[in-house]
Formats: structure tokens, C-alpha cells, sequence
């Protein structure tokens, strides 16, 4: 075990991050990706459905196309400020459970430590002796 792995988690606090820049670029960007086809898809069932209204021989009200365009578009932002707010919970989760372990592999150091230099004390002390 190489101490020196959890020493920067550990100074970092358990208010950390979990996922490094990159990482967390990519998931906003995959959540925002997969959010804009769903809204794309939506649109276009949604317009099918409205030209289909009647036979596609009906006149729809004033504003009725947009209006159902609107709760579309609302429906689509609200799922995806959940799913960026799930992310960003998720990620510091995974810092502070990242930090409580860097915590425990460091509080267990020195019981290593004096391993070591029982052991190698041992084996000094057996080299003098002869």
C-alpha cells in the first residue's frame, strides 16, 4: 500500500469531488445528449400526432401546436435538471466515500509502519546478537 495514493484525498477534504473533470464533463455531457434526441423524438411524435388530429383535416385552436411544443420542452428540461442533480449528488457521494477511505488507510499506517520495524528490528536484532 503506497501512503502517499491517500494523502491528497485526504487533504481534500470530505466536501470532494468523486469524479475528476474529464469524467464528470463526459456525464453532463452524455445526460444532455441523450436528453436532447428524447426531446427531438418527442417533438416529432408529437407533431405526427397533431397533423394526424382529426384526420389531418381539422383545424386545431390558436397557440395549440406551441402550447403542446411548450409542455414537451418543459417536460424534457425538468428531466434533465434531475438527472444533472442526481450526477452531481452521485459525484459527491463518491468523494466523501473516496475521503472516509483514504481516512481509514491512513489510521491503519502506523500499525504497518511498526510491523515493519518490529519485523526488521527482529531480524537487527538477531544480526547483532550472533
Amino acid at each position: 500500500m503506497r501512503l502517499e495514493t491517500f494523502m491528497p484525498i485526504a487533504k481534500a477534504g470530505k466536501d470532494q469531488n468523486g469524479y475528476d473533470l474529464p469524467t464528470m464533463a463526459n456525464l453532463k455531457s452524455q445526460i444532455i445528449t441523450n436528453n436532447a434526441i428524447a426531446a427531438r423524438n418527442a417533438k416529432m411524435a408529437t407533431g405526427e400526432n397533431i397533423a394526424a388530429a382529426g384526420g389531418g383535416n381539422m383545424a386545431l385552436p390558436a397557440g395549440y401546436k406551441g402550447d403542446v411544443f411548450g409542455k414537451v420542452n418543459t417536460s424534457v428540461a425538468e428531466n434533465q435538471a434531475q438527472q444533472l442533480g442526481e450526477l452531481e449528488y452521485k459525484n459527491k457521494e463518491l468523494g466523501r466515500q473516496n475521503f472516509f477511505a483514504a481516512e481509514s488507510a491512513l489510521a491503519g499506517a502506523p500499525s504497518i509502519l511498526n510491523s515493519t520495524i518490529a519485523t526488521s528490528g527482529g531480524a537487527t536484532d538477531s544480526a547483532i546478537r550472533r
